[in-house]
């Protein structure tokens, strides 16, 4: 019996329609599901709406709140931190402290609390809002690295700086070809 052609199969399983009709059907079954808004979830992460903007600012331990992300005051962290060392669940303190965790999410919320217990242990402790980006580390010169280290940075410049060498060549070239042919 002969095998069938492999190009028609695949031209045959993955046709635009049958696309279109499973994008369909996963739209449908979402809204079976009765999520609350679907559109609003983006890979796994929930999105406020104004509404819910408006009722997070509203509470005093919010420090800044946008569509996508909320950071809290050095206070509500610390409360919470005290809280959740004493047995309290992540929502019971949320709710306690002000907050819906039905508008948090359980991502977020899980978020929060790890990033909560990372301050509560480093040395610096809690603060308001996000941290300050730490500056970039000076660059370092070749007699300060080990020999092995300072001998692939300078592999690798070399290699860039002959591309560059290479390009303004080629862009030379050019130019002159064009200078001439007018």
């Amino acid at each position: 019996m002969k095998s069938p052609n492999p190009r028609k199969v695949d031209t045959l399983r993955y046709r635009r329609k049958d696309w279109t009709n499973c994008v369909a059907e996963n739209i449908e079954a979402m809204i079976e599901l009765k999520c609350r808004d679907f559109r609003r979830y983006n890979m796994g992460w929930k999105s406020f709406t104004e509404e819910e903007i408006l009722e997070l600012k509203s509470n005093k331990y919010t420090h800044t709140v946008s569509a996508s992300s909320i950071s809290f005051t050095a206070e509500f962290k610390e409360k919470f931190w005290a809280m959740y060392k004493t047995g309290y669940k992540p929502k019971q303190i949320l709710r306690q402290l002000g907050y819906n965790p039905d508008i948090l999410g359980h991502n977020r919320i899980g978020g929060i609390r790890a990033h909560i217990r990372e301050q509560a242990l480093s040395p610096e402790g809690f603060h308001t809002g996000r941290r300050e980006l730490i500056p970039k580390r000076p660059i370092e010169e070749y007699a300060e690295m080990p020999p092995s280290r300072a001998m692939i940075k300078i592999m690798n410049e070399l290699a860039y700086l002959r591309q560059e060498v290479e390009f303004i060549k080629k862009a030379t070239q050019a130019a002159s070809r064009k200078g001439r042919e007018k």
